[in-house]
């Protein structure tokens, strides 16, 4: 990290909703001059440094969306086995069951194409697409199961009694992290159809 008291370097923190272990914020930047000390790689290649680190983090983001969704399944499995209506446990009902596979089923599914991205960087090979759809897939499928739960609960689910809110609230801060879900399914595209068909020029080949 550079000296952050440089000339022109303004910061900026932000009072999140969710995330609160993290102070997220801004750096600005007007016409500063960085010491050479401080250089990371070659000169002029930190704009692909960050791409090639994104192949990263956008899977690891995908796997921090994805626990507590399935955490937040499991107690709600749980509680639908003991809580009864109708004189038999909500468990027994397809219209609760059912939405829990649904979730279940598309988590497992991209929970399982995060290691294939990082079974290819095992392998050498690129995993920019694989990063791509995954990011947009997992706090979305993570996000829906979120608030399938907190029904589940009735409306004590919808108190803050329970862990579903502060869960909610962080994983949709993953959705925005490293590129919103627009960016990484430009991402995606761009791996899919070639970088011809985007629609913006790109310039970093």
């Amino acid at each position: 990290m550079f000296p952050t008291d440089l000339p022109g370097v303004t910061l900026q923190s932000y009072e999140d909703m969710g995330v609160k272990a993290i102070k997220r914020g801004s750096i600005f930047m007007d016409d500063v001059e960085i010491p050479e000390d401080y250089l990371v790689g070659k000169e002029g290649a930190g704009f692909i440094m960050g791409m090639q680190g994104f192949d990263v983090s956008r899977i690891l983001l995908a796997l921090e969306a994805i626990a507590p969704a399935m955490v937040s399944l499991e107690e709600t499995i749980e509680y639908t086995k003991q809580r009864n209506a109708f004189g038999r446990p909500l468990a027994s009902f397809e219209g609760v069951c059912f939405p829990i596979v649904e979730h279940v089923s598309l988590l497992e599914a991209v929970r399982l194409l995060c290691y294939k991205g990082l079974w290819l960087r095992d392998q050498g090979q690129s995993s920019t697409k694989v990063a791509g759809m995954i990011k947009w897939m997992a706090p979305r499928f993570a996000t829906n199961a979120l608030r399938d739960c907190i029904l589940l609960h009735g409306h004590p689910g919808y108190t803050d009694e329970f862990p579903f809110e502060q869960r909610l609230r962080d994983i949709i801060s993953i959705e925005i992290a490293d590129g919103t879900s627009q960016v990484s399914k430009l991402v995606a595209m761009r791996e899919l159809f070639g970088r011809e068909y985007l629609p913006y020029s790109y310039r970093h080949k």
